[in-house]
C-alpha cells in the first residue's frame, strides 16, 4: 500500500494524502507518520464513516492521494 500511495504522490503536482480508518487509530498514525517520511507532505487522519464502515469492518485501512492542481483546474473550468 505505501509503495502504491508513493508512487501516485510522485505523478500529482501538488498531492494531498489521506489515511482513512475504521476502528482502532494507531495503525492509521503509523501509516501518515511513513507516508509523511517517505512523501515530505502532510497527512490528513481521519475515520471513515459508518456507511462505509458497515461494508468493509473494524481494521479496514485506505490512502487516498488526490491532485490539488487538477481540483483547482477542473472548478475553474467548471465555472467557466
Amino acid at each position: 500500500m505505501i509503495e502504491v500511495a508513493v508512487a501516485s504522490v510522485e505523478r500529482r503536482t501538488d498531492p494531498a494524502i489521506a489515511v482513512h480508518y475504521i476502528g482502532v487509530h494507531e495503525p492509521a498514525f503509523e501509516l501518515a507518520r511513513e507516508l509523511e517520511e517517505r512523501t515530505g507532505h502532510a497527512v490528513l487522519v481521519s475515520p471513515v464513516s459508518a456507511v462505509l464502515g458497515a461494508h468493509t469492518g473494524p481494521g479496514t485501512l485506505a490512502v487516498v492521494v488526490s491532485d490539488l492542481a487538477e481540483s483547482s483546474r477542473r472548478a475553474a473550468r467548471d465555472k467557466a
